[in-house]
């Protein structure tokens, strides 16, 4: 039997004309007990205004594209450590980045190479491995998934549990040909109750765009009863949505918040990308779901129904002081 560890950290592998020093946002510390941490050393200058690419490198390639980026791998224990390096397989699925098992192969793995893939590093150093991604010329257009482990593995001992530990880099790169862009909405909002009792605001978003989204944000409440109103609330997780993908983003707040009603505000990002909705919502009494609420959506931070019901009003004053100025002039002579 075997006990897997696996500590994911932020990053990527992608292409850019430039590259500049990681942030530290995407640096590795590992976790108490943990003998690795990995970094990425070097990062897009297109990237530094996107709060995403802090945490991930998103990016695009052409076809025909070669690309070399480098990771930096810490060994904290005591011992010198053999790792390997290598690029395995991972997918977005149910609101997740998932990692392929062991060394999954895809389209992405097969376009990498790492060297050395074999480091040896003493206690408390360091040492640092390339990334070579090339793009075959004929490949199709879309979004590909992987992660550059870094894996130690304990000496097999009969009888006993062998345990990996491993920490990673995420690979997010799109082919040039997609020519649909990052977006996505919020479609509707649900108020409901968890079995603890506690109020839970959901909403669905659905991601419209051609490229991967990592939708985190918060809720508030607003209007509710003597006009009580609550602080914005973080959403319980980031959730990770590939392109026509429709998953859940929640909010939980105080269990002895009233069942309302309220005015419910979902502020959500992915990097640069904000979308905000707004719906009035009314907790059910007992756990359980409530109604799902068609949210007013506020793009660009004005509710597209404002624009409409704007424009229809204006419409319908042109027409009616049409009508009128008609009812008043005089009958042409016969």
């Amino acid at each position: 039997m075997r006990s897997v560890r696996k500590l994911l950290l932020a990053a990527t592998i992608v292409a850019a004309a430039q590259v500049v020093p990681a942030p530290a946002a995407a640096s590795a510390t590992p976790a108490p007990g943990d003998r690795l941490g990995i970094q990425l050393l070097d990062a897009p200058v297109s990237g530094n205004n996107d709060p995403r690419a802090h945490i991930y490198i998103v990016d695009r390639l052409k076809t025909g594209t070669t690309i070399t980026r480098h990771v930096k791998i810490t060994n904290s224990s005591g011992d010198r450590t053999a790792v390997s390096v290598y690029a395995a397989a991972a997918t977005i699925s149910g609101g997740q980045f998932r990692f392929g098992t062991d060394k999954a192969r895809n389209e992405l793995t097969a376009w990498t190479t790492v060297t050395p893939a074999a480091l040896s590093i003493a206690p408390g150093a360091a040492a640092q491995a390339t990334i070579r991604i090339t793009v075959p010329t004929h490949t199709t257009s879309g979004e590909r998934y992987a992660v550059i482990w870094a894996q130690l593995s304990s000496p097999r001992v009969t009888g006993r549990v062998q345990q990996i530990n491993r920490v990673g880099i995420r690979v997010y790169l799109d082919i040039a040909g997609n020519q649909k862009a990052s977006d996505f909405s919020v479609n509707g909002i649900t108020a409901s109750r968890d079995k603890n009792g506690s109020p839970r605001i959901t909403a669905q978003v659905h991601n419209t765009g051609g490229r991967a989204v990592d939708i985190a944000g918060t809720a508030a409440l607003s209007d509710g009863p003597g006009g009580l109103r609550t602080d914005p609330t973080p959403t319980n997780a980031t959730v990770t949505i590939g392109p026509g993908d429709t998953q859940r983003v929640s909010a939980s707040f105080d269990k002895r918040l009233s069942a309302g009603p309220w005015l419910v505000t979902v502020k959500l990002a992915s990097g640069t990308l904000h979308r905000s909705a707004t719906a009035t919502v009314r907790f059910p009494v007992s756990a359980g779901a409530g109604i799902v609420v068609p949210s007013a959506h506020a793009k660009h931070g004005v509710a597209w129904w404002l624009w409409a019901g704007g424009a229809l009003g204006l419409l319908l004053a042109f027409l009616a002081a049409v009508w009128v100025r008609r009812r008043r002039s005089p009958a042409p002579p016969r």
